[in-house]
């Protein structure tokens, strides 16, 4: 399965030395890697379903076997640790019905990439302002 997680291009290099290391982050579950499907993922969420933009630079791809044991789908793991939280994941108009199916958490460090790609970001497009 071709994996992406996004990041700034002034993290690469502990990347290269460490990988990607799992994040103790707000949103559950704690100490994992997040990881998606879509390539053109640049929103976040919280447990309450708010979305910010999270303007990277940098997007790595990986590919990591669906039957991984350290993979698990966050929609999966919502319905089965955390159902309370998915209407307010859903609720939010700003992200796709689907996107908590898109995203992955890997439980370990990754440190094989297949790519590493500068990314440049069109902030108006991102926010939805047309205005220069």
């Amino acid at each position: 399965m071709i994996l992406y997680h996004f990041t700034h291009q002034r993290l690469l290099p502990e990347i290269t030395a460490k990988g990607l290391l799992p994040y103790r982050g707000d949103v559950e579950p704690h100490d994992v890697v997040w990881l998606t499907t879509n390539p053109d993922t640049i929103h976040a969420c919280d447990e309450s379903g708010n979305i910010w933009v999270q303007p990277y630079d940098c997007r790595l791809t990986l590919v990591i076997p669906l039957h991984e044991r350290r993979l698990v789908n966050w929609g999966r793991w919502l319905r089965k640790h955390r159902p309370e939280k998915i209407p307010y994941i859903l609720a939010n108009s700003y992200i796709r019905a689907d996107a908590h199916l898109r995203v992955y958490c890997y439980s370990g460090v990754l440190n094989r990439f297949r790519a590493v790609e500068n990314l440049v970001l069109d902030l108006r497009k991102v926010s939805g302002r047309v205005d220069e």
